[in-house]
């Protein structure tokens, strides 16, 4: 039985910044044979139109319920980040249905101002990616990053969200990550302890923050992005591509902003392999019922996959 496919998609990657400041071995952006033009920032006018579309299908019967404001960069790269995650907020909230907007930082660009400006923003989760508990692991994951640096910018948010709390002000659940990597495997408990309230020798999926502080700690299977890296060799529990690409319903419920516009299939097409349409020139609606796209859907459930899905 086919997916049902919605009028606009529940669900949007928007590439607030394609650049990235690191060089993380599990990146499919480290890869051999990653090439993608012309990355930057997102602009203001492809920003607004994503915001216009999403408020138009607010009180539709297929509104948009999740944008995720982070895709193949640092998001945060994007010095006005806070403001248009605050513009998608408003753009998506007082609708009838629950909204929410994600962001996935590497944290390293969290200066003072940043979090004042992004725990301001509206957002709804913040996800801060710390892959290890001491330098030797930290470092050798989230290359390019400093750790004394990190978990000084991490325990300043951690702070200032408490502080928040505290005064009943609006701040995002802080959710702190760290992905189960070969490398990082000896420290997942010691992770959750220094972070969390659960002290005992079971990892759970989710663990409460310490100190009261809104939010979760949690240990994240790392992704394979369609086979893209080539060092992981499973992700999710999924016994095998096929089962993953009979059970996947992202090309009848989400979509890909990239940051200059173009429409992709999915948040794994980091390299921009399979680009739909743009939004210079059209609406996210109109990419998302075209010919290529309803093409796309129709070889996919005949088994006439993209290439990018032939290994996910």
């Amino acid at each position: 039985m086919a997916p049902t496919l919605r009028q606009f998609p529940v669900s949007l990657d928007v590439e607030l910044d394609s650049r990235c400041n690191l060089r993380c071995p599990m990146c499919p952006r480290t890869q051999q044979g990653f090439a993608r033009e012309g990355m930057g920032a997102m602009s203001w006018k492809i920003l607004g139109r994503v915001a216009r579309e999403v408020k138009n299908w607010r009180d539709s019967e297929v509104p948009c319920k999740w944008i995720w404001a982070h895709l193949a960069g640092e998001s945060l790269l994007n010095v006005d980040a806070p403001e248009m995650i605050h513009e998608l907020v408003e753009a998506g909230s007082h609708g009838d249905q629950p909204f929410s907007v994600a962001l996935s930082t590497n944290a390293t660009r969290l200066t003072d101002d940043m979090i004042q400006r992004l725990l301001s923003s509206g957002l709804h989760r913040l996800i801060l990616s710390i892959d290890g508990v001491t330098k030797e692991t930290y470092e050798g994951v989230r290359v390019g990053a400093k750790f004394e640096q990190v978990m000084d910018r991490v325990d300043a948010t951690l702070k200032e969200a408490g502080r928040r709390h505290d005064y009943k002000m609006p701040t995002p659940q802080i959710w702190i990550q760290i992905l189960k990597l070969p490398e990082t495997e000896l420290e997942v408990l010691d992770f959750i302890h220094k972070y969390s309230t659960n002290q005992t020798k079971k990892v759970k999926k989710y663990q409460q923050l310490k100190d009261e502080v809104p939010g979760r700690v949690f240990a994240k299977s790392v992704e394979r992005f369609g086979g893209q890296v080539e060092s992981v060799v499973g992700t999710w529990g999924w016994d095998g591509a096929a089962n993953r690409r009979k059970t996947c319903t992202k090309l009848w419920q989400r979509t890909a902003i990239f940051s200059d516009g173009d429409v992709g299939i999915c948040c794994y097409d980091l390299g921009k392999r399979h680009v739909l349409g743009s939004l210079n020139g059209n609406s996210i609606h109109g990419v998302w019922l075209s010919e290529p796209y309803q093409k796309l859907r129709k070889g996919f459930l005949k088994g006439d996959y993209p290439e990018l899905c032939k290994d996910c």
